[in-house]
């Protein structure tokens, strides 16, 4: 059974969510080193062609094109972290521990995806259909908080108005 391309992107999310804010720390360095370092005070143009059109590039542009592009990784970084952030609280308490072993913890065990998944079944003493219909709502809860786009057909009825319902 091939998993839909939602489903893919939103565990993506779930296992990049560990390694953010690392990233982020990173991407920030990265720009306060290019910045110590700055554009290099010889003039060195370049010739750039690109669709038949010619253009000069110097080593200013290229330097604040590299710092821009490093602003938006670190940009897009942090609205990952807090959408996925965002979403994990959502989460109801079951919900929570699935998504804790199999994606927060879950990576750090030398173990296929089924067989930790069949570790958390039986941890849990859950029924496999059980288990795989929590980390589908886990899925949806994701991608739609996270802005992933969900065919209509693939949401079903009863998620609707009770996907975000805590326990009470």
């Amino acid at each position: 059974m091939e998993k839909v391309d939602w489903k893919w992107e939103a565990e993506k999310l779930l296992r990049r969510y560990k390694s953010l804010p690392a990233e982020i720390v990173s991407l920030q360095l990265q720009i306060r080193l290019a910045k110590l370092a700055g554009p290099s005070i010889t003039p060195q143009y370049k010739l750039r062609v690109s669709s038949g059109n010619y253009s000069i590039t110097s080593s200013t542009e290229n330097y604040t094109f590299a710092i821009e592009a490093m602003q938006e990784r670190l940009e897009r970084a942090k609205i990952n972290r807090a959408l996925i952030k965002n979403a994990i609280e959502e989460m109801t308490s079951e919900e929570l521990f699935i998504y804790e072993r199999r994606y927060r913890d879950g990576f750090s065990v030398k173990a296929t995806m089924v067989e930790l998944d069949q570790k958390i079944i039986d941890y849990r003493g859950i029924s496999e259909a059980s288990y795989y219909r929590l980390q589908d709502r886990i899925l949806m809860k994701i991608a739609l908080l996270c802005g992933i786009d969900v065919p209509e057909d693939e949401k079903p009825e009863t998620w609707r108005g009770e996907l975000f319902k805590k326990e009470g």
